[in-house]
């Protein structure tokens, strides 16, 4: 594709996802989508935090104080994500969540276009789907893994942003992080204390090969392929914590290389989402549990990631118009 199409691939994904989004949340807000905090999913934690910095006020003390969308009024985001944010802030946060969903969706559609058409599946799979619906910063941050000089947005989530690192690991990544963290430490400089003490008692992000499935220790096979970048990737996802519910694991439509290996990828995502629905979802509740979701997880998605990534000899590969910045090892 030329640069043009490239750009308006990448405006058509965000407007789809910015129309629907606002189109959702006038209707759950009986059309008054600027006063509806819901309608911005858990997008509303990283506003009420961009809102606290302009305020001038400490976000960890005042939490997230709307629940929902806040499952238990704690602030479980590092500053980072909301200076990162901080221009949302500004605005509503319904507005300000559709807003951000479609900015992150059009930047990740024009990252798919730009370099490589085969990972286009992705923006039909489940996990992008579920990202989307929830205002998650997943989306933009494997854009930022396609695109070098955004990864200064990797300690929006640093659990996530260390997996997308570790699968192509350069020193201008490192710099631009540092230049997030480091203005956020101006801002606040005890925001890390705080932070932790919050985040290390948090029941909703946990490492897959120690609490979400007993067959998830098979995926420290994908060590065999420490020198590939998805051997890496993989590796990293399968320990680092991570919230097992579909969006942090979007990162995983980075293994396929192929337009066959991506697609089914994505039809195993939606599988995994039926499975779920037909053998453990709570129908009587309707109540979507986070840790009900994780082996289905791990089955449809972890495990044929596996299998791709073994398939492939342990040679490293560096794909067309990658970053050359990389870290040798």
């Amino acid at each position: 594709m030329s640069p043009r199409q490239q750009i308006t691939a990448g405006i058509s994904v965000g407007l789809i996802a910015f129309f629907v989004c606002t189109a959702e949340g006038a209707l759950l807000a009986g059309g008054d989508l600027f006063t509806y905090t819901s309608t911005s999913g858990d997008f509303y934690q990283l506003w009420v935090m961009a809102r606290s910095l302009l305020d001038r006020l400490n976000p960890y003390a005042l939490g997230c104080p709307v629940t929902p969308p806040c499952a238990d009024a704690r602030q479980y985001y590092p500053l980072t994500a909301g200076v990162a944010i901080l221009p949302f802030g500004l605005a509503p946060a319904g507005f300000a969540g559709a807003l951000f969903v479609g900015v992150c969706a059009g930047l990740l559609g024009y990252a798919v276009v730009h370099t490589g058409m085969w990972r286009a599946p992705m923006l039909l799979s489940w996990p992008f789907i579920v990202a989307v619906g929830n205002g998650q910063c997943a989306p933009l941050l494997v854009a930022a893994a396609l695109l070098p000089g955004m990864q200064w947005l990797y300690p929006m989530k640093p659990q996530l942003g260390a997996a997308l690192w570790i699968w192509r690991p350069s020193w201008r990544a490192v710099g631009l992080s540092l230049l997030l963290v480091a203005l956020s430490l101006v801002l606040d400089p005890r925001w890390p204390v705080h932070w932790w003490a919050v985040a290390s008692k948090s029941p909703y992000v946990r490492s897959p090969i120690l609490d979400f499935a007993w067959f998830a220790p098979i995926l420290l096979l994908a060590v065999l392929r420490w020198r590939t970048p998805e051997g890496r990737l993989l590796l990293a996802m399968a320990i680092l914590p991570q919230t097992p519910f579909a969006y942090d694991q979007l990162a995983l439509c980075l293994i396929p290389r192929t337009h066959r290996e991506s697609l089914t990828l994505t039809w195993l995502s939606w599988a995994a989402f039926g499975a779920w629905l037909a053998f453990t979802f709570d129908w009587q509740t309707r109540e979507a549990r986070f840790t009900t979701w994780a082996p289905y997880m791990i089955a449809f998605l972890f495990v044929p990631c596996l299998w791709m990534v073994l398939r492939r000899p342990n040679i490293p590969v560096v794909e067309e118009g990658a970053e050359r910045d990389v870290v040798e090892g």
